[in-house]
């Protein structure tokens, strides 16, 4: 049977596409997680428990709230990259001395194949 705007519709007039792509939405894969702190995990359920969600549908929401932020970085490779040096020391260079600005090549000699 067919419903609004072309849905094959079930028996109880659920669009089955709708369905079918909230599936496709949440079909995900799957990861384990090792050798995790005793007190990490116990804040997790905690946190799960405080949430109404289980430990792994914290753990995703966590990560995906997490991993969808935009990273705060000041947006300079220079200081991105000064930040992970300075802390072991970083490195110090001598500028090289620079040479003169030679002439520009001048372009309006004729070759003998124009």
């Amino acid at each position: 049977m067919y419903g609004t705007e072309g849905f094959v519709l079930d028996r109880k007039g659920i669009a089955l596409i709708e369905i079918i792509d909230e599936w496709r939405r949440c079909a995900m894969a799957s990861m384990t997680i090792r050798n995790i702190d005793e007190q990490l995990k116990a804040r997790l359920r905690v946190q799960a428990a405080l949430h109404g969600r289980s430990m792994e549908e914290e753990a995703c929401d966590i990560l995906r709230s997490e991993l969808s932020v935009a990273s705060g970085g000041s947006g300079s490779l220079v200081e991105t990259i000064r930040a992970r040096i300075e802390p072991v020391g970083g490195m110090e260079f001598d500028i090289a001395p620079r040479e003169a600005m030679r002439e520009p090549p001048y372009f309006d000699v004729v070759t003998p194949w124009d």
